[in-house]
């Protein structure tokens, strides 16, 4: 028999579930609102909700994954901060007590950036995987530091927020995110405002603002690049995010960039990667969480 999982990565606006394999094979998936705006309370009743929808295909599940907004304890599942504007009344929920005392399922629960990372750490034989940092660029941009498999927490669970780190007399989100990216188009252009797709679309049709502008984009990213590859010195740097699927263009150019401003011994021992797993991750990152957290739970 098959092992299953139910997986169920929690936004602020909706969540994306799944019943997954112990392998992250992806057995069934869909998606819901939240309703998060209203609550915590209010979206643990849709947490719940789906929990039941998933254990009716499965009844034989074997334990409840779940990535979320907001920072985590991971030892006892619990939110340690949420943000009040996106998930009011959501700081202090004891989600994983409150879940294996409902459902007598073992529950794990990480952070949606750091379980989005853990779906990206390399698990192919023969591929480098001991340090491994990963970005995920958007609104703004969030970061996760991987060593031997496992997420490094910090203090805090803030280790791995870049997004906040001092870049250039302000902070690395305010250059770098996909946001600051469309600001500097919409600025150049004097529009209220302009998408990431429109602005690589821009640069596909010629659009000397669009070419600039994202030139310079990714001339901030190295430098917060290479301040994280000089502190860190990882094997590989991963990253991710939306606008992350124009590779092909971000790339060679990226790479130019992180030439120019790393030293060269760090430089050429960096590999750096995409991320793949796009809207999976992190319903595949809540598994591997889980799949660790119980076998240390063990020992």
């Amino acid at each position: 028999m098959i092992s299953m999982y139910i997986c169920i990565d929690i936004g602020s606006t909706d969540l994306k579930y799944g019943l997954l394999t112990a392998d992250g094979a992806i057995l069934s998936q869909g998606k819901c609102r939240s309703f998060g705006s209203q609550g915590g309370p209010r979206l643990m009743e849709e947490v719940r909700r789906t929990i039941r929808q998933l254990l009716a295909e499965a009844p034989d599940a074997q334990g409840i994954c779940l990535a979320t907004s907001g920072m985590v304890d991971t030892e006892n599942g619990s939110i340690l901060y949420a943000n009040p504007k996106q998930i009011p009344d959501y700081t202090g929920m004891p989600v994983k007590s409150l879940l294996e005392e409902e459902f007598g399922l073992p529950c794990e629960l990480e952070n949606d950036v750091k379980a989005a990372a853990l779906a990206e750490y390399p698990t192919e034989a023969g591929i480098e995987k001991d340090d491994c940092f990963v970005m995920t660029i958007g609104t703004g941009i969030g970061g996760c530091y991987i060593h031997d498999g496992w997420v490094i927490q910090g203090a805090v669970g803030g280790c791995g927020e870049i997004g906040y780190m001092p870049v250039e007399g302000t902070i690395f989100q305010d250059l770098a995110s996909t946001t600051a990216l469309c600001r500097d188009v919409a600025r150049r252009k004097g529009l209220p405002g302009i998408s990431g797709h429109a602005v690589f679309e821009g640069i596909r049709s010629g659009d000397e603002d669009c070419i600039q502008a994202v030139d310079t984009w990714l001339d901030h990213m190295a430098a917060g690049i290479g301040i994280v590859c000089c502190v860190l010195d990882p094997h590989r740097f991963i990253i991710g995010g939306g606008v992350m699927a124009e590779e092909e263009y971000i790339r060679p150019r990226l790479e130019e960039a992180l030439r120019k401003k790393m030293p060269s011994i760090i430089y050429e021992a960096l590999t750096l990667s995409f991320a793949r797993n796009g809207n999976n991750a992190g319903m595949i990152g809540a598994l591997r969480h889980f799949l660790q957290m119980q076998e240390r739970r063990r020992l």
